[in-house]
């Protein structure tokens, strides 16, 4: 079993006891396969920040135009997970936006309306490790849930990775592949 699909079945297992009204709403989403899944892997102090409900936009920066860039969508659902550990929040994606061709002025603009929300400066070296950037992807996070931390057989380095894609994003969308 694809790691992909067994962290779908960890998933639905660990709710299925005494959780599972409280993850009724994720349950139904991913067994009917309406929407996007994703997961995505945060490092200290964002995940941190995530789980508490000081960070409610998370950022993605990129050279180059990889996921979470215009392959999230509102209504999406976003697997948590800390670095070199296990998986233990979900969250469903509220507004997205994305920005390209990044410049300070770019940047300056969306720490002034998103800035708080984003806790881009409790690392003073942030931005200036993604100077190189040249996309950017803003996603609200909605109706966060954690859960039981368990482990997952996800080995490569990326950051952000589409675990499947929802049966209304499929038709006719051939161009976004």
């Amino acid at each position: 079993m694809r790691w992909k699909d067994k962290l779908i079945k960890d998933f639905e297992e660990i709710v299925d006891g005494s959780q599972k009204n409280e993850f009724k709403v994720y349950l139904h989403k991913i067994q009917c396969q309406e929407v996007n899944l994703h997961l995505a892997i945060f490092n200290e102090p964002f995940l941190n920040f995530v789980l508490t409900g000081i960070k409610t936009i998370e950022s993605r920066l990129s050279i180059n135009n990889v996921a979470p860039f215009r392959r999230v969508l509102p209504g999406d659902i976003v697997f948590v997970k800390k670095s070199s550990a296990g998986l233990c929040a979900i969250f469903e994606v509220g507004a997205v936006h994305y920005f390209t061709n990044l410049k300070q002025k770019t940047y300056e603009m969306v720490n002034s309306e998103f800035g708080k929300k984003l806790c881009w400066n409790s690392d003073p070296e942030f931005l200036n490790l993604k100077s190189q950037s040249k996309f950017l992807s803003l996603i609200t996070i909605d109706n966060l849930k954690i859960f039981e931390e368990f482990k997952i057989n996800k080995s490569d380095r990326t950051g952000w990775v589409v675990i499947r894609r929802g049966l209304q994003n499929t038709l006719f969308d051939e161009k976004n592949k």
